[in-house]
C-alpha cells in the first residue's frame, strides 16, 4: 500500500493526475484490480476481455478523477 500511495502522490506532484487523497486512491486502485478474483474462475461466463476492459475503465474514472464533481456536488 505504502509503494502505492508514494507512486500516486509523485504522479499528482508531476501533473500527471488529478490531486486528491493518495492513500485513498491507492486502496481503490488496489481493491478494483483484486476485487475481480473474488468472483471470476473458469466457469464464468463473462468474457475475460470484457472483464478487464471494465475494470481498467473504472480504474481510469477513479485515477482520472472523473467524478470530482459529483463528489463535490453531494458534499
Amino acid at each position: 500500500m505504502h509503494d502505492w500511495t508514494r507512486y500516486l502522490s509523485k504522479l499528482m506532484r508531476d501533473g500527471e493526475i488529478p490531486a486528491q487523497d493518495p492513500h485513498l486512491l491507492a486502496r481503490g486502485v488496489i481493491g478494483l484490480s483484486a476485487y475481480v478474483f473474488a468472483w471470476y474462475g473458469p466457469s464464468t461466463s463473462v468474457p475475460l476481455e470484457h472483464v478487464r476492459e471494465t475494470v481498467v475503465a473504472h480504474t481510469f474514472s477513479v485515477v482520472f478523477n472523473s467524478a470530482g464533481e459529483f463528489a463535490a456536488d453531494a458534499g
